[in-house]
C-alpha cells in the first residue's frame, strides 16, 4: 500500500493506493476534520471488501464470505437506496451511541467496467462533541485496518503496542484530544494532528515534542 498526505485547509489526512497491477486495486483517502473531528474514509473499492470492514462495526443483513459469524447482540445497519438521485447506490446508518454518528455511501455503478463489483464508497465517524474524539478515532482505526489488510479479525494497536479498544456504548468522556493545554495522546502532534510522518505538517514538530516553555 503506497500513501501520500493529503492535508488541507479542514483536514488531516493521506491517500492511499494499493500496490497491484489488478484493475481493481483500491484507492482512497482517510481523513479527519480538524474542526469537528469526523473521521471519514473513501474509496474506489471491490464492494465485497467494503462491506467485510462494515461488518467490524455492525451487524450486515446479508452473510459474508469469510466473514466471522455474526454477533446475534451486534447492532444492524440500516439500508436506505438512492433509486432516484444514484441508481444502484445506498446509504447506510449505524446507531451505534447518542455520542457517535456513523454514516456509509456505497455507489455500486461498475466502474471499471470489466468488474460490476467494484464501488465509490465513503464512511463518516462523527462524534457528538469533541470529548468524544477518540472514540470515533479507534472504530475508524478498527475499520480502516479491517478493510486495508482484508483481516476480519484486525484490532488496531497504539504505538506502544497496545490494543486500541473502546466500546462506543459506554459513557466515553476523555479529556479534549485537540486541546492545546492538554497532553496529546501517544502519536498526536501537540497541533491536535494524526501525523504520519516523523515530523508534523502543521507545526512542523514531532509527535510529542514541546517548546521548552
Amino acid at each position: 500500500m503506497v500513501t501520500s498526505a493529503d492535508d488541507t485547509h479542514d483536514t488531516v489526512g493521506l491517500r492511499f493506493q494499493e500496490h497491484t497491477r489488478r484493475p481493481s486495486a483500491v484507492t482512497g483517502a482517510v481523513t479527519i476534520d480538524r474542526t469537528t473531528g469526523a473521521f471519514t474514509v473513501r474509496a474506489q473499492t471491490p464492494s465485497q471488501r467494503w462491506y467485510t470492514a462494515l461488518n467490524t462495526l455492525g451487524r450486515l443483513h446479508t452473510t459474508l464470505h469469510d466473514a466471522p459469524a455474526p454477533d446475534p447482540e451486534a447492532v444492524r445497519w440500516e439500508w436506505q437506496p438512492l433509486a432516484c438521485t444514484h441508481p444502484g447506490a445506498l446509504t447506510g446508518t449505524l446507531s451505534l451511541a447518542p455520542h457517535l454518528t456513523v454514516s456509509t455511501f456505497i455507489d455500486r455503478a461498475p466502474t471499471p467496467a470489466s468488474d460490476r463489483s467494484y464501488a465509490a464508497a465513503w464512511l463518516t465517524i462523527t462524534p457528538a462533541a469533541r470529548e468524544h474524539c477518540l472514540a470515533a478515532w479507534a472504530l475508524g482505526a478498527a475499520f480502516l485496518g479491517t478493510f486495508i489488510t482484508q483481516d476480519p479479525a484486525y484490532r488496531p494497536t497504539a504505538p506502544g503496542g497496545h490494543l486500541l479498544h473502546h466500546n462506543p456504548t459506554d459513557d466515553f468522556m476523555p479529556v479534549d484530544p485537540l486541546d492545546d493545554d492538554d497532553e496529546p495522546p501517544v502519536g498526536m502532534c501537540i497541533c491536535g494532528s494524526l501525523p504520519g510522518r516523523e515530523e508534523c505538517s502543521r507545526c512542523a514538530l514531532a509527535p510529542q515534542e514541546r517548546d521548552a516553555d
